[in-house]
């Protein structure tokens, strides 16, 4: 008895000797490379199928994960070598003919052998060939060897050089449409054109296409009824007669025109109607797509249809097909390829080196900005909580930037910053500020306030600058300016504070000038409240809430002459300290990598907190007093290595 894996019906007849179908039968008609070229080279459709998918893994590329000048120098690879293009000419062969193959060249002389080990540069060639053009040799039937299963050797014919042998070390190997059974693939170890299991569909639809297009020279049909035409035909010359005279009569026949009939002749026109040729049209293609597996908006470039339908869904499916059709056969396949390029690029082999393929789905700007917008408000969080530590913080969210493609740039930006190459915009630099204990005016760095366009002045009985007319004393005309073309506040036991807050790149330099411009000046520089005295009570036990930091000229001057001389700190094997350093003070102070308790000051003996900061690899260290009585913290020194 025969046991039948399907439903039956001996009444009704049903998939018995009565019934049709059960006569029905699979038959595999092998579609040779003749007939493939001929469908790739004459099918729209049986092109794009071959194509798109490997458009859509290769057009985005992926994205390296390493240090930046090792992403460049592997980028760099890639480009020398042609890498995308040729993975993605392999991928379309693979498809078409069933597998290729990407052949690396190193330039050793003898492609039998196994791949030598690859220094840097070592990679020379990168070559894409069809199953037609290398020759898998013998497969390994050995159950126990790691290439099981895997052509033994290639063999490529050249006019030139005749028949070369490869060892399987040099070759990436990539399958069509693999096959359900080892032993079916023979001895070449390819596998099935994408085109064999699709070539039906694919022909459906072209031959409606096709038999549309017939129907439209019957569109339109003129009947005509003779009388006798059977008869007279049997007449000599009357056939000849009768395509004359029609001929005539469809050439005078127009919209202004009149045909002329014989009273007993009938003339009639049969229109055919296309209403359901689109519908059937369409469906012939939906078939072909689904088929291919590639949605028909992608495939056939069609808007989708019905109400509300936007194709959304349909292409986010197809893209997540593609990414995992990158991770689970592609990314493996070229498993020997990257690690030679990873050797010719970078000339050792880091573990932690990886790639990651760019998603093909894009966001909207409005849904980018909302996506910014949650990332930023989730790092806050972070940021208010101490779920993170700030260094933590500092260093991941510009690289969560830089992958977001948010700011362009920001990655060079940060490169600078931290090589202490920017300076703080004009645009930054703080306004005159009130002081809140006296509720005063501060004047500011470059003579802000009422007489800033006046030069100061000594008042003697009081011992401080002011401006205007009232002001006793001597008027000073080469008193320095500030970077507005305002006056300076400078001069010999002058001791009026300057603009609180941190000054920008240009304030700082002018303060910086102006100290060692005037070797009298006592002008001090308040760069506001301690915004980390949290992080300084944690790291030495010290409290400084509330306390204000500052400048001044002496300090300056001071650390120019005790650090600033390149011979003596070169003997120290230190670094000579300039005056763009000033403007590192605050991220030195404020955003510090270790906070220490130092020893005593000279003379009066105050506590001092010792700051270290590594910024464009030098490690700068500065030392601020304690000064209780006025609760603020003064730098008193400063030097880098």
């Amino acid at each position: 008895m025969i046991l039948l894996d399907t439903l039956t019906n001996l009444v009704a007849g049903l998939f018995t000797s009565k019934d049709k179908l059960a006569s029905d039968r699979f038959a595999l008609i092998c579609r040779d490379k003749g007939q493939l070229d001929a469908a790739y080279r004459g099918d729209w459709i049986a092109r794009k199928i071959i194509d798109v998918p490997p458009f859509d893994m290769t057009r985005e590329w992926r994205a390296w994960q390493a240090e930046d000048d090792q992403i460049e120098s592997l980028e760099a690879e890639e480009k020398r070598l042609d890498v995308r293009r040729k993975v993605n000419r392999a991928l379309r062969l693979a498809r078409l003919y069933g597998g290729s193959a990407l052949v690396l060249g190193v330039g050793d002389g003898d492609p039998a052998r196994p791949l030598p080990a690859i220094g840097k540069g070592g990679l020379r060639y990168l070559h894409a060939m069809s199953r037609w053009e290398i020759t898998a040799g013998e497969l390994d039937r050995d159950v126990l060897s790691p290439t099981f299963m895997e052509p033994s050797y290639y063999q490529v014919s050249s006019s030139s050089k005749g028949t070369v042998r490869i060892h399987p070390s040099r070759v990436v190997r990539l399958i069509g449409a693999e096959l359900p059974d080892e032993q079916l693939q023979g001895v070449d170890g390819w596998g099935d054109s994408i085109l064999q299991a699709v070539w039906d569909a694919v022909h459906h639809a072209g031959l409606t296409a096709q038999g549309i297009a017939s129907l439209i020279h019957e569109a339109k049909v003129d009947v005509i009824k003779i009388p006798r035409l059977s008869e007279s035909l049997s007449t000599e010359g009357y056939a000849n007669r009768l395509v004359e005279r029609f001929t005539l009569a469809n050439t005078l026949k127009s919209i202004n025109n009149t045909l002329v009939l014989d009273g007993e002749e009938e003339w009639d026109r049969k229109q055919t109607s296309f209403a359901q040729l689109p519908e059937v049209l369409d469906r012939y293609l939906q078939i072909a797509a689904g088929a291919a597996d590639i949605p028909a908006t992608r495939l056939l470039g069609q808007s989708p249809a019905g109400m509300n339908a936007t194709g959304e869904s349909d292409i986010r499916n197809y893209y997540d097909r593609i990414a995992a059709e990158q991770n689970v056969t592609l990314t493996p396949a070229l498993g020997r390829l990257d690690e030679a390029l990873i050797m010719s690029a970078l000339g050792a082999r880091p573990p932690e080196i990886h790639y990651e393929w760019t998603p093909l789905w894009g966001l909207s700007e409005i849904e980018r900005a909302d996506v910014a917008l949650k990332r930023a408000q989730t790092t806050d969080i972070y940021a208010r909580d101490k779920m993170l530590p700030p260094p933590v913080l500092a260093k991941i969210v510009p690289n969560q930037l830089t992958e977001d493609g948010v700011y362009p740039g920001i990655e060079a930006a940060m490169a600078e910053y931290k090589a202490g190459q920017l300076e703080e915009p004009d645009w930054m630099e703080p306004d005159p500020v009130t002081d809140p204990a006296t509720e005063q005016q501060q004047p500011t760095t470059d003579g802000g306030g009422p007489n800033a366009d006046r030069p100061f002045v000594e008042d003697k009985r009081r011992g401080r600058a002011r401006g205007g007319k009232g002001g006793r004393g001597h008027y000073n005309p080469n008193q320095p300016r500030g970077p507005h073309g305002r006056w300076i506040a400078t001069g010999a036991g002058h001791r009026t504070p300057l603009a609180m807050g941190w000054p920008g790149g240009k304030r700082m330099k002018a303060f910086v000038d102006a100290a060692v411009a005037n070797t009298g000046s006592k002008a001090r520089l308040h760069f506001g409240p301690v915004r980390n005295a949290e992080a300084v009570r944690l790291a030495t036990g010290l409290n400084v809430a509330g306390w204000k930091r500052k400048l001044g000229a002496d300090e300056v001057r001071k650390i120019l002459k005790d650090h600033g001389v390149a011979s003596s700190e070169r003997a120290r094997g230190q670094i000579a300290v300039t005056r763009s350093d000033f403007k590192r003070i605050r991220s030195i102070v404020e955003r510090p990598d270790r906070i220490m308790i130092g020893g005593t000051t000279k003379g009066r003996a105050l506590p001092t907190i010792v700051y270290q900061k590594r910024l464009g690899g030098v490690t700068y260290t500065l030392v601020e007093e304690m000064q209780p009585k006025r609760k603020g913290l003064q730098v008193k020194t400063m030097w880098k290595r």
